[in-house]
């Protein structure tokens, strides 16, 4: 298989990518076949918002992943080197941790608030509010060292 399928222009389309984007296309038309042959043509609403659904998380995990070398990074020059397996680990542990009390307690806050066509609206705003906390509280963080010199590691 060759790398390069063709060319438009002077940019390349590459075989992986066009082979991925024919996959996502052939699992949505086949989503969108066994919906409506399942639940009738009102499946295309589920359908168009589970697609909106992937997109922003697709966007949401394409930029938040990139965070995560400097997290590990940084993890590793606190740590020290002969602790930077524990200190992945838990990073990992408690972000997976994370996880699932956000899910549980949005979960309960829909239960507790969205009456009986089930909104999360209340949930989201939670889930909001959080998120304003979380970022006031990277604002207030604090380089250590003087500024414009890199803080060398300690052994």
């Amino acid at each position: 298989m060759h790398p390069v399928l063709f060319r438009l222009g002077r940019t390349p389309i590459y075989t992986y990518s066009v082979l991925l984007d024919l996959g996502l296309l052939c699992g949505l038309a086949w989503a969108w076949w066994h919906g409506c042959r399942r639940f009738g043509r009102e499946a295309g609403g589920w359908l168009v918002d589970a697609f909106l659904a992937a997109v922003v998380g697709g966007l949401l995990g394409f930029f938040l992943l990139s965070a995560l070398p400097v997290l590990l990074a940084f993890s590793e020059e606190v740590t020290g080197a002969a602790l930077t397996g524990t200190a992945t680990s838990m990073l990992l542990l408690l972000g997976n941790a994370g996880g699932v009390v956000v899910t549980l307690a949005m979960e309960a806050i829909k239960g507790a608030t969205g009456g009986p066509e089930g909104s999360f609206f209340w949930a989201m705003v939670f889930l909001s509010l959080a998120f304003l906390a979380a970022l006031l509280v990277a604002f207030r963080l604090r380089e250590e060292g003087t500024p414009g010199k890199a803080v060398p590691p300690t052994p």
